[in-house]
């Protein structure tokens, strides 16, 4: 509910009815989620919730930049940590998705304060981004918790499906079709070719891992329809 009421652009938001443990709980969710705002009152069993010190909406293109920048370099650190089957930095790749989320939410409320251009499709790019990301943490997650050593075959899998996000990140900065049409080409040898294949021969708990990068590969794939739209609009 927070969350929603931020994204929505209120700039004071009062609580009613919350206990020290509730208070805890929400000074963590604001640090996590809330871009620019604080707890300014906090008496008896109601706080009050401030925008003291948020960015100016004319960042917005600087911080949707930041949420490719924030996507790429958890891809990077799980290529390189896959290479010796060590994923150890969950700490910081948490880190870098509770960053994400912040600045993801704080992008929506510009679009709901803003007359910002194409809205709509920013909206729905920044749905496919928040998935993506989401998606890799959890992979990582999995990862990390169950101590995997994956096989060559998904190792690689991981470097394609790198260099597959990094063909979504140029079609966005570039606004070029030609990217796109590359990654749309590929569905079918990745996302029903290739990943299918990984996911028959994987075993266990690599089945789990092959689900998972064939999923990502799936949500890039599909989040090229609002840049594509962003392209045509500006042809138009």
């Amino acid at each position: 509910m927070l969350t929603h009421a931020y994204r929505k652009g209120f700039d004071v938001i009062e609580i009613k009815g919350i206990d020290k443990e509730g208070l805890s709980e929400l000074r963590q969710l604001i640090e996590k989620t809330m871009l620019g705002f604080e707890i300014v009152k906090s008496f008896k069993n109601e706080a009050v919730m401030e925008n003291i010190s948020e960015p100016h909406h004319q960042k917005f293109e600087t911080i949707m930049s930041k949420i490719f920048d924030n996507i790429k370099e958890t891809f990077e650190i799980i290529v390189d940590e896959a290479k010796n089957n060590k994923f150890a930095n969950f700490q910081e790749i948490e880190s870098i998705k509770n960053q994400q989320d912040r600045f993801i939410l704080f992008c929506r409320r510009i679009i709901s304060r803003q007359k910002i251009e194409s809205a709509e499709t920013n909206w729905e790019l920044l749905t496919f981004l928040t998935h993506i990301q989401h998606s890799i943490y959890y992979l990582y997650e999995y990862l990390n918790k169950n101590k995997i050593k994956i096989s060559k075959e998904t190792k690689e899998k991981l470097n394609q499906l790198n260099d597959y996000f990094n063909l979504y990140y140029k079609a966005y900065s570039e606004k070029n079709l030609q990217y796109i049409n590359t990654i749309n080409n590929q569905k079918n040898k990745y996302q029903f070719g290739e990943c299918l294949k990984l996911i028959e021969k994987s075993k266990g708990k690599e089945t789990v891992v092959a689900s998972y990068i064939r999923e990502i590969f799936r949500l890039i794939q599909i989040g090229t329809s609002p840049i594509l739209t962003e392209i045509l609009e500006k042809k138009d």
